[in-house]
């Protein structure tokens, strides 16, 4: 994750150099926007980070979310002036509730509620859409019922 000076103009680019064991990398350019939503995954799986409330465990292929359980998924890059939206399986989801995490630079949680109907599914595909800006789609999977 990298952080960007406050007073940075948005909708232009900027130069991005990393540093790692002393060394100075090769600069990139990066687009310049005031915010750009992500979800993280677990491990290299693809699977969501995040945890279901009525079961309270974290989603795993093994401990998979309840239809209609409240999701608890984290990202970073929102903007929490602007609302966000969860995509579940296709499904919009407008009542997505998005905060910082207190001591967690960066980190933000999103909790909506997952459709009922997703009973049949083995796995759906969830994204956040803020703005005009959609983050990186990930998975979610269900348990059946």
């Amino acid at each position: 994750m990298a952080y960007a000076p406050a007073g940075l103009a948005t909708g232009g680019t900027a130069a991005l150099m990393v540093e790692s064991a002393g060394k100075m990398g090769e600069p990139i350019t990066v687009v310049v926007t005031a915010f750009s939503p992500l979800l993280y995954t677990r491990d290299d799986s693809n699977t969501v980070l995040g945890w279901c409330e009525d079961t309270v465990s974290v989603i795993t292929a093994e401990s998979p979310a309840l239809p209609g359980c409240l999701l608890h998924v984290y990202g970073s890059g929102l903007d929490l002036k602007t609302p966000a939206v969860a995509v579940v399986g296709g499904a919009v989801i407008e009542e997505t509730a998005a905060g910082k995490l207190e001591g967690q630079p960066g980190l933000h949680e999103l909790v909506f509620r997952l459709p009922a109907g997703l009973a049949e599914a083995a796995e759906v595909e969830l994204k956040v859409v803020q703005g005009s800006l959609t983050s990186n789609t990930v998975a979610v999977p269900i348990r059946r019922q």
